[in-house]
């Protein structure tokens, strides 16, 4: 599928994003015809192979339906964002598991990458136990990708974690109701537990294996493809933002004068300079994707330096997208307090989208080190 198809798919799922954005909001997960609509879509299957069935989609496409589906509704475009991790991470597996994996007609999934679960080895596999939270979809996914520590073989050795990711099936997890938040409140970023559930090795990811997947998508630097992913759906939440600025500076007429928002030398001044921000950002962001893209489509690696670019890019956009929105609230006035605005639910979207790990200083601290040739301290850096 090109790039315009699918923009056109979610340009036509776009009324129904609008339709029940309010019942999402309410009930704290996408809504169940919604789901429905973006599974026959395939929009969760963006980053899945095409031979298990999905759209492996060129990274500029899938940065584009990110954010438009963003500048619709936030929680659908960040289910839909971390559909993609797991799909990323099946480079590590062999064709038979991802064959089972993405087997469902809808392939919904759900991770946590916190190392909040315990293992210990057992026959070929380890037998998992813990509790993570912020596991946005859980409610509607049908496998789990966790992260877990396995415990070191002797005492002698404790010091040493070794860190793992698993698949498991949701029969296996239990879902704790936690997700009552202001930000992405329609993700259903649940905590998911765990008690002593067996899985095969060959559910388990080490990244320091080598990858079964050769194809270009699949050379792309996972931890850089994540951040920019995210950045992407914060531009959509300031283009949602910028755009609400606009239709309620052409209607909305100061109380104290006699006179209009529009007609504020201020807001004439912020408008065009935020709009100047926002495709600046988009233009980086997008440059360094495509610069590492290049290398993967050439069967290059990607250099620290262009791994580093892109987590500076997609840093660089989130922030300027959490200025955008910030700036709309402060010159919408009292419009903007009220729920009913789109800029009171970006505003409290994009401080949320920002509390993910991803968006945290350590990936810019490692991003320098690889600029100053020094070894970022990461190793998911160069995975």
């Amino acid at each position: 599928m090109t790039e315009a198809e699918l923009i056109e798919v979610v340009r036509v799922l776009q009324p129904l994003l609008r339709a029940t954005r309010d019942e999402t909001e309410r009930k704290r997960r996408l809504s169940p015809q919604l789901v429905e609509a973006l599974a026959a879509a395939n929009l969760f299957r963006l980053s899945v192979p095409r031979a298990d069935a999905g759209l492996e989609a060129a990274p500029s496409s899938m940065l584009r339906v990110l954010e438009e589906l963003a500048a619709v509704d936030a929680a659908t475009a960040w289910i839909v964002w971390v559909n993609t991790l797991p799909a990323l991470i099946s480079r590590f597996l062999s064709a038979q598991v991802r064959a089972a994996l993405f087997a469902g007609p809808a392939h919904i999934m759900a991770s946590s990458t916190r190392p909040t679960g315990q293992a210990l080895r057992e026959r070929d596999g380890i037998r998992v136990t813990g509790r993570w939270a912020l596991v946005s979809g859980c409610e509607l996914a049908d496998h789990f990708l966790l992260r877990v520590a396995i415990a070191p073989p002797t005492c002698a050795d404790a010091g040493q974690r070794e860190l793992t990711t698993v698949f498991l099936k949701r029969a296996d997890c239990a879902i704790v109701d936690t997700w009552y938040a202001g930000g992405l409140r329609g993700t259903g970023s649940h905590d998911v537990v765990v008690d002593g559930v067996w899985a095969p090795r060959s559910h388990c990811v080490y990244f320091d294996q080598p990858a079964q997947l050769t194809s270009p998508l699949y050379r792309m630097p996972f931890v850089a493809m994540l951040a920019a992913g995210c950045a992407s759906v914060c531009l959509g939440i300031a283009r949602a933002a910028l755009q609400t600025l606009l239709d309620i500076a052409q209607t909305k007429p100061l109380v104290d004068r006699a006179t209009w928002l529009r007609d504020q030398p201020h807001l004439l001044v912020e408008i065009p300079r935020l709009q100047a921000v926002l495709s600046g950002a988009r233009l980086v962001l997008a440059e360094t994707v495509t610069s590492a893209w290049r290398s993967c489509e050439s069967s290059e690696p990607v250099s620290s330096i262009r791994r580093a670019a892109m987590l500076a890019a997609a840093q660089h956009a989130a922030s300027n997208a959490k200025h955008i929105v910030r700036t709309c609230y402060e010159l919408a006035g009292s419009n903007a307090l009220y729920e009913s605005c789109p800029i009171e639910r970006a505003h409290r979207d994009i401080h949320a989208a920002l509390q993910h790990v991803i968006m945290q200083k350590m990936w810019l601290e490692d991003a320098g080190r690889a600029v100053l040739g020094v070894t970022p301290l990461s190793p998911l850096f160069h995975v």
